[in-house]
């Protein structure tokens, strides 16, 4: 009997299920740590009393794995970012269920395993894009698949292509056939690719730098924005016949390749061509009528946007004029206050050559006075005299 949950028999997909010995130290251990955490009495009483190695306990061993997880499970189950990602995935398969029904059963349409899974990605990464994991794996699509229709879908792997999915009505040889042909058909070949370039497109716009705002003339002109080069590739053997690519069929491959990003985010993804042109078209015309139709067929960004980031701009270069003036400003009152200075100067050597002037001219008159050697006692106090008063 199985310790755990004192089954005898269990059935897991319709097979009967062994009971196995305990004989290893983790078994063991994982069931007591669980019984101990659940708080289970009966079960701790066994471990308790004997160890279940020297017992040979016996259990099922899908019953140790969900005694052991059911607390993690419940855990999990109450974490708001799981809740929030299971109920994601549950609104995208529900899309896809609906899909299958209406192509697939109803009117009998082939398809294979992997485009479903490129509609499931493209549907979740554009309603639910928090949680979008564009490395979704096609096998877990599949059983979900399973769960839901049973019986009614079947599924061939082709040796050459990915699985194909179609109704159990379909007798196989017809679905071989309408797969083949679907696959050499026109317009599922360019329908494939449409929603390859577009999950390319969305993943590149997810993972593009943010534009500054309002964008600098440097940036617009560097490449530090770049399409997605399936769609740069796609294009250059859409636009241009030669293997090698001139100046304008780059030109070309940017420009469409640009306008067709900005229309299939829905001008979300700002790019610089739209922003570019629609300042240029600003410019020359000064037209917000024009702007906005071109705006309307998807080729520029809207005139508000466009006016937004022009006089941002000028804001921008207004005050950095404002500043510059400060500066020349406090420039010249350096200048004005240097050149004060240098006046000082000027008139403190004036009187200093003043002062040497009369100076000489003392010198001289006392010159003239020592030639009277009569008078030598009397000039000598006037001298004295006539000195002290001049310094």
């Amino acid at each position: 009997m199985c310790i755990i949950y004192e089954k005898r028999s269990k059935y897991v997909k319709r097979k009967s299920e062994k009971l196995v010995k305990c004989i290893t130290e983790t078994a063991k251990k994982s069931i007591e740590e669980a019984a101990e955490r659940k708080d289970d009495s009966r079960l701790k009483g066994i471990t308790g009393n004997s160890c279940l190695v020297a017992k040979e306990a016996h259990y099922h061993d899908s019953c140790r794995r969900e005694y052991t997880r059911k607390d993690d499970r419940h855990q999990a189950a109450t974490d708001p970012a799981l809740l929030k990602s299971e109920k994601a995935h549950a609104d995208t398969f529900t899309h896809i269920k609906g899909y299958v029904q209406k192509y697939i059963i109803e009117n009998s349409q082939v398809e294979r395993m992997t485009m479903l899974t490129e509609k499931y990605c493209l549907y979740m990464q554009s309603h639910h894009p928090e949680v979008y994991n564009p490395n979704y794996k096609t096998y877990k699509l599949k059983d979900k698949l399973l769960k839901a229709f049973g019986s009614k879908l079947q599924f061939w792997q082709p040796n050459y292509r990915s699985e194909l999915v179609f109704s159990a009505e379909v007798p196989k040889g017809c679905a071989v056939e309408a797969a083949f042909e679907c696959a050499s058909s026109d317009e599922r070949r360019l329908e494939e690719a449409a929603l390859v370039l577009r999950r390319l497109i969305f993943d590149s716009f997810k993972n593009a730098p943010e534009m500054p705002w309002p964008p600098s003339a440097d940036y617009l002109l560097s490449d530090q924005i770049q399409v997605p080069a399936m769609l740069t590739k796609f294009l250059r053997s859409l636009l241009s016949k030669r293997a090698s690519a001139s100046t304008g069929s780059i030109r070309c491959d940017r420009s469409i390749g640009q306008d067709i990003c900005y229309n299939v985010s829905c001008g979300q993804w700002k790019l610089p061509k739209q922003l570019k042109l629609g300042m240029t078209v600003r410019h020359i015309t000064g037209s917000a009528q024009l702007i906005n139709i071109l705006n309307h067929f998807g080729i520029v960004i809207q005139e508000v946007r466009i006016k937004s980031a022009v006089t941002e701009d000028m804001s921008v270069g207004a005050q950095t004029k404002i500043e510059l003036v400060k500066v020349e400003d406090e420039s010249t009152q350096v200048i004005a206050k240097s050149t004060t200075m240098e006046h000082g100067l000027t008139e403190v050597k004036d009187k200093s050559t003043e002062i040497e002037d009369e100076s000489r001219e003392v010198d001289e008159e006392v010159t003239e006075v020592e030639d009277y050697p009569t008078e030598k006692t009397e000039t000598s106090n006037v001298e004295r005299l006539f000195r002290t008063s001049l310094f």
